[in-house]
């Protein structure tokens, strides 16, 4: 272990910084919060805010990087326990859905801040660490490979994109005339959650209002339309293969816009979990899901490929900043304009290989 040097005072770092902003910011909410609530969720928020910044100060001021480290990960994990306590203020009707999305918001600059701060400490830890010519160049190469490959699933890895298709023309069959314009806005969206193509079409497509209790009996109905067959569907081409060749090269992740429980029995049931590092459904979105594996794992942006079959798909790996290829289905031509694109996975070895060469020369010729 290597003794740290003390440059400046902990005042002085942006993450402590940020964090401080946030939690006076925490403190406000507080405030706000119903008087049965000083002792439960105010006190936890309170406790959690604090314990961020306490733990960044705490840790700088320790004699080794490791243990410096290591408080840094106790305040990463206050941090997430602030989105839960966000998102119960927002369930609760505490806060708005916008002062609550604001406020996750800032959370997540506050570990993105975090994350960037323990790898320049693990870097530090090395006792032959690298010069910053040395560090540069490190930085480049790395920047030249993909590590985390991340998959929907839906249309991607199983052929079960026209199950669901046919499931919302059941599940809308009263409304034929309103059914082609909602199967043109979920082929544009097919990745993002049935619950909020549920709203749409109540809300946007047939201009009523759509009870807690009747989405909860529309979710129940489509899981019983398309899981059986879901569960019997065949493989995208070239996927089992491509996942079997290369489980070892690189970091698999699902994110998909099918709820997560019913997502795990999904996978679990074909016999697929032992791919996957993480396997990540709604409520989350997928840029979120993105950008979450990408900080947790410290890869960079562009070490990151996001695997989808809908604009929606296209659009979140946009969003956070990942490099998107699309699986053409038949029939669908939203994604063709893509710059990387395949009919089925028997390609992808040889797609993730054109982008590593085409990324390779343009950062070599910066």
């Amino acid at each position: 272990m290597v003794r740290r040097e003390m440059k400046s005072d902990f005042r002085d770092l942006e993450v402590w910084q940020k964090g401080r902003d946030l939690r006076t910011e925490i403190s406000e909410i507080c405030k706000k919060l119903p008087p049965e609530e000083k002792f439960r969720l105010a006190d936890q928020m309170l406790r959690a805010s604090r314990s961020v910044t306490a733990n960044i100060a705490e840790g700088y001021g320790r004699f080794y990087y490791q243990e410096n480290i290591q408080f840094c990960r106790q305040a990463r994990g206050s941090l997430f326990e602030l989105i839960d306590h966000s998102m119960v203020c927002i369930e609760c009707g505490y806060i708005s859905r916008d002062e609550g999305d604001g406020l996750i918001n800032e959370v997540k600059e506050v570990i993105r801040l975090l994350n960037g701060y323990i790898k320049y400490l693990q870097n530090r830890k090395n006792p032959e660490h690298l010069t910053t010519q040395l560090f540069n160049q490190s930085t480049r190469q790395s920047r030249k490979m993909i590590k985390a490959v991340i998959f929907d699933l839906d249309g991607v890895i199983i052929e079960s994109a026209e199950i669901k298709t046919r499931a919302f023309e059941l599940l809308f069959a009263d409304y034929p005339d309103k059914v082609p314009e909602f199967i043109a806005y979920h082929k544009k969206n097919a990745g993002i959650s049935r619950y909020l193509k549920f709203r749409h079409f109540y809300e946007k497509i047939l201009g009523q209002e759509l009870s807690v209790e009747k989405e909860a009996e529309l979710g129940e109905r489509f899981s019983q339309i398309v899981l059986e067959q879901i569960l019997k569907a065949p493989f995208v081409p070239g996927a089992i293969e491509f996942l079997s060749r290369n489980k070892d090269h690189y970091y698999f992740f699902i994110a998909s816009g099918t709820p997560e429980e019913e997502l795990q029995n999904i996978i679990a049931y074909r016999q697929l979990s032992h791919f996957f590092r993480e396997i990540h459904g709604t409520p989350k979105q997928k840029t979120d899901i993105i950008e979450d594996i990408l900080d947790r794992y410290f890869f960079e942006r562009e070490e990151g490929v996001f695997i989808g079959d809908a604009q929606s798909d296209r659009v979140a790996a946009e969003k956070a900043g990942v490099s998107f290829i699309a699986r053409i289905t038949p029939g669908d031509d939203h994604l063709q304009d893509c710059r990387w694109q395949a009919n089925d996975l028997t390609t992808l070895d040889s797609i993730l290989e054109n982008i590593i060469s085409i990324r390779s020369r343009e950062i070599d010729n910066q």
